[in-house]
């Protein structure tokens, strides 16, 4: 409803609903950058996310925009490269997924 009056276009409605799920997939994959970051490996983080890069938005986006899914080939590449960013930085920095609810620990 709030992208049709700021955007006056209902088109563009589905395609914001989708890459919303792009900031879910980059939250996952961030404790994982951000691990990376303090251990100094530059080279596995700049690795990851070139890789992300060209898979996603380099190999995905122009595959599907040659099969002619238009402005959908764009989500699905942005989607993608988030999805791959998130696999290859989580088997990198293997972390805890549980969340830890004691107070002490903060």
């Amino acid at each position: 409803m709030y992208s049709y009056i700021f955007f006056k276009n209902k088109s563009v409605v589905p395609v914001i609903r989708w890459l919303s799920f792009s900031f879910v997939l980059s939250g996952f994959s961030l404790t994982a950058m951000s691990l990376l970051r303090r251990e100094m490996r530059f080279k596995a983080l700049a690795i990851t996310e070139f890789s992300a890069f060209a898979l996603g938005s380099g190999v995905v986006t122009i595959c599907c925009a040659v099969l002619g899914f238009g402005i959908w080939s764009l989500v699905i590449g942005i989607l993608t490269q988030q999805a791959i960013l998130l696999l290859i930085s989580f088997s990198i920095v293997r972390h805890s997924l549980v969340p830890i609810f004691s107070l002490p620990v903060y």
